[in-house]
């Protein structure tokens, strides 16, 4: 008996790695940048692999950072009742919570992703 070595049959199913199926992902919506699909071609900035998104990501991670130490700092001096917190403390929450504003924008609406199934 002669076994095709081409057939699917005596093959095991692939295995491939996280990195793979992220490349391919990436590959996809590259594809899609370049042809351009339905109403019209996506920027390159929108896309997971852009420098943009790097920075976005970036500056997110440094703000949950510097938010989960303002955080317990504001619960700490901002307790008493006559207490008026200072400019240092409000400043960069109302920022930090702008930019996670604008974030959950950015996720929902104007970065590429990708449709579960297509």
């Amino acid at each position: 008996m002669i076994i095709d070595p081409t057939s699917k049959k005596d093959k095991g199913p692939r295995r491939t790695s996280i990195m793979d199926t992220i490349n391919q992902n990436n590959l996809n919506l590259k594809r899609t940048v370049d042809s351009g699909s339905g109403s019209g071609k996506i920027a390159k900035w929108r896309l997971p692999s852009s420098k943009f998104r790097a920075f976005w990501e970036t500056l997110n991670f440094t703000f949950y950072m510097l938010n989960a130490f303002l955080i317990p700092a504001r619960i700490i001096f901002g307790t008493r009742k006559d207490f008026v917190e200072p400019v240092v403390i409000i400043a960069p929450a109302i920022m930090f919570q702008s930019t996670f504003f604008f974030d959950l924008i950015f996720r929902s609406f104007i970065f590429a992703h990708e449709k579960q199934g297509e």
